[in-house]
């Protein structure tokens, strides 16, 4: 059975969920959509095709959706993506629509002339009609002395106007067709029965913002007071008449005019079959607020009890929410869900739990402007407070839809697969200074996306001497600490703390091992093979006796306990937990992060290898090992495993038997 989601989108802003979800085999997703966008281009259609919402949040949730798997698929995407350049005339506009109208090239302009010969005769038909009825209706425009300006202008939202004529200007109509035309693997949906409404505000202090452009852009930090859904903007008399009001008397004068949506009754069909409902981030005051303004959406939600429901504040302080903070945010959602007092729905039925950006030790953009958050939200218990960043401003959507589906198998028993989204790469270091710049060069130039996971890399430092810490410091990376002489282990489970991936990855940082071979140790976890997996020395190894003495040179004693010591460590593993492993104290290992947090990990030195070979086994947990490349350094040149070591390794086969 598929699992219903629904998200309630804007335009960028719930890109990476949108993506995420959309990814994952078992969700049947529907992306919430309103249409009041009126700025820049999407403005000027708006102007010139009276009646028409604006289509621009449309093109961008669809165009998330569409599969790209074809040549011709990416094609289609190339074309509605496609943007006018600034200052772009009639005549070279029309020159590219002409042809498409026809259905029979050439176009001019290079890129669109490369897209159309790679779509097929469908596409083109279909096309070709939203094409001749876009012309058509601009041609009889021009004839009453009314142009349209064609700069900056996304190719898409010209052939949706064109789409909407065709379909007798039904505004939702229209977009089941260009999600057809762009076989979208998410249903896309305007929040209302597509009646035409304009969007504008009132700031705290009374001022007024005229349209939805003016409310997305750049503001001080007085909040926005309330927004309000009119059927036409005000004309110069009545904005004189508001102006000579105080902010009580705009406020009621404005509510006087303000109008409720009617809902698509799509959107409340697909409310009712949600077992998960997402209030996504974005531009608050334009994409998502708006939308809860709609008749009888509040209504729908409270009455699906089955769904978790779930507020996903911004991460950044946008234009629009200047002087907020992600309290004041779900209060807001409250209020415009219950349509300012219209109807009183409690918020506990209209959310169930909140997740909030926060960063923590060394986490974080140093340069962001964070939305704020006081630990004060309704329901402390159902706020979930982490660093949710992927990049400056932007979610790690794979991890957002992790923690929804772990949240829906533990509070709801819904049967959903875990998604694997990110890599966290631990790289724990004790006085690395003279490797550490070259293993994080490699690391940083490792590309998973053949693997579709994002990754990110954490560097535990273990209380270096030397400048480890402050090269780490420079880079891309997360960068923790522990406390001096705490070991290993410790740095290694204090990564897998802050790891927000599902895949976990240690590797060293004493440039010994290669970083391609941890594509080899992922993708087994990936697949949900194994969720263990250690990288083998040996296995590759041609003769162990001369690698040894190239690292121990003339020691016999270290030479003797090296070699018998990993061998006895094996025999053991194979008496006491029947599992024989060859290289069991590689450094270089993945694990899935599920298995890795049900073991209670408490180890603190090298014996952590040996406690985690323990508990897997107990959990009936197969461990792969799988060949890895291997340039020892002698132990002149840096730290080796140590006879004490090897000791306390062996200690923890003992310790944990049948723990």
């Amino acid at each position: 059975m598929p699992l219903n989601v629904v998200l309630f989108s804007g335009g960028r802003g719930t890109a990476s969920i949108a993506s995420a979800l959309v990814n994952h085999d078992q969700v049947k997703l529907t992306s919430i959509v309103n249409a009041y966008d009126d700025g820049l281009s999407t403005g000027r259609i708006r102007a010139f095709v009276p009646g028409m919402l604006g289509p621009s949040d449309i093109r961008k949730n669809t165009s998330t959706f569409m599969p790209t798997f074809e040549r011709c698929q990416r094609a289609l995407k190339r074309f509605l993506d496609y943007r006018f350049a600034d200052g772009t005339t009639r005549e070279t506009a029309l020159a590219n629509l002409r042809p498409l109208a026809a259905a029979a090239g050439p176009l001019p302009d290079a890129t669109l002339a490369g897209a159309f010969v790679q779509l097929t005769n469908g596409q083109l038909a279909r096309l070709a009609v939203y094409a001749r009825a876009y012309l058509d209706y601009e041609a009889a425009q021009l004839a009453k002395g009314v142009a349209f300006d064609y700069g900056d202008c996304a190719v898409g939202n010209l052939l949706f106007a064109g789409c909407y004529l065709a379909q007798a200007r039904d505004f939702n109509r229209a977009i089941d067709d260009m999600a057809e035309l762009c076989e979208s693997r998410a249903a896309v949906l305007n929040a209302t029965d597509g009646r035409n409404y304009v969007l504008v505000a009132l700031k705290q202090d009374g001022r007024y913002l005229a349209d939805e452009s003016a409310i997305v852009s750049p503001q001080d930090n007085a909040p926005i007071r309330q927004i309000f859904l009119l059927d036409s903007y005000l004309d110069r008399t009545e904005v004189a008449a508001l102006e000579a009001m105080d902010a009580d008397g705009r406020l009621a004068w404005l509510n006087q005019r303000a109008r409720t949506p009617e809902p698509n009754p799509q959107v409340l069909t697909a409310i009712r079959e949600a077992e998960l409902i997402i209030y996504g981030p974005g531009t608050q005051h334009s994409s998502l607020f708006p939308t809860y303004l709609t008749r009888g959406l509040a209504e729908a939600i409270a009455a699906n009890d089955k769904a978790e429901k779930i507020f996903v504040a911004n991460i950044a302080l946008d234009h629009d929410i200047r002087g907020e903070s992600a309290e004041t945010l779900i209060q807001k959602l409250h209020d415009y869900m219950n349509r300012h007092g219209a109807i009183d729905v409690p918020l506990a039925r209209l959310m169930t739990r909140a997740f909030i950006q926060t960063s923590e030790d060394g986490d974080g953009s140093p340069s962001q402007t964070y939305v704020p958050y006081a630990g004060s939200a309704p329901d402390g218990s159902r706020v979930l407070a982490r660093n949710w960043e992927a990049e400056s401003g932007r979610h790690l959507g794979g991890l957002i839809v992790d923690e929804l589906f772990s949240l829906l198998r533990q509070a709801r028993q819904v049967e959903v697969r875990p998604y694997r989204h990110m890599i966290s790469i631990i790289v724990p270091v004790l006085d690395e200074e003279r490797t550490l710049a070259s293993v994080l060069d490699a690391l940083e130039a490792l590309d998973t996306s053949e693997l579709d996971v994002e990754k990110e890399i954490i560097v535990v430092d273990g209380g270096s001497s030397d400048r480890s810490l402050e090269l780490a410091r420079g880079r891309k990376v997360r960068v923790h600490q522990t406390k001096p002489g705490e070991g290993r282990g410790a740095a290694i489970r204090l990564g897998f703390s802050r790891a927000r991936g599902n895949v976990l990855v240690v590797f060293p940082s004493d440039a010994e091992y290669d970083v391609a071979d941890i594509r080899s140790l992922v993708q087994p976890i990936l697949r949900n093979q194994f969720r263990a997996v250690i990288g083998s020395r040996a296995i590759k190894c041609l003769s162990l006796d001369t690698r040894i003495q190239f690292i121990y040179g003339d020691s016999r004693v270290l030479y003797l306990v090296s070699k018998y010591g990993g061998m006895a460590i094996s025999i053991l593993c194979l008496l006491m937990y029947n599992r024989y492993i060859t290289d069991p104290l590689s450094t270089l290992k993945a694990y899935d992060r599920g298995l890795v947090e049900t073991m209670a990990l408490k180890a603190n030195g090298v014996d952590l290898e040996c406690e985690i070979i323990a508990k897997a086994s107990q959990r009936r947990e197969f461990i792969l090992e799988v060949p890895v490349g291997f340039t020892p350094r002698t132990r002149a040149q840096g730290k080796k495993t140590t006879f004490k070591d090897g000791l306390s390794a062996i200690a923890a086969l003992f310790r944990y038997r049948g723990k």
